[in-house]
């Protein structure tokens, strides 16, 4: 069964094309969406490719994740839950 955006943006966009029970996007298509479409979309192909492959980050995480720890210890930087660091993305965005 293909992903509900899959089929939204299928609708929503008439030259989208379907092979095989799979949808596929140009770029056309992602051009045309709207900004809220393209992080969502983003955001479910990242949920996606998370839960079927091996995902490694490169060593240059470590060294960023590092400094941001320090600088959190500091003081100089405040955590925050993931789901309220969206909310906070959508909001600058929209």
């Amino acid at each position: 069964m293909a992903h509900p955006t899959a089929l939204y943006l299928c609708q929503k966009y008439p030259q989208q094309i379907y092979k095989a029970n799979r949808y596929t996007m140009n770029a056309v298509v992602i051009s045309n969406m709207s900004l809220e479409e393209k992080l969502a979309t983003m955001e479910q192909i990242w949920d996606d490719h998370c839960q079927h492959q091996n995902v490694q980050s490169p060593d240059w995480h470590g060294d960023v994740l590092q400094i941001r720890e320090e600088n959190r210890r500091a003081g100089h930087e405040q955590s925050m839950d993931w789901q309220d660091a969206k909310n906070a993305i959508r909001q600058r965005t929209q």
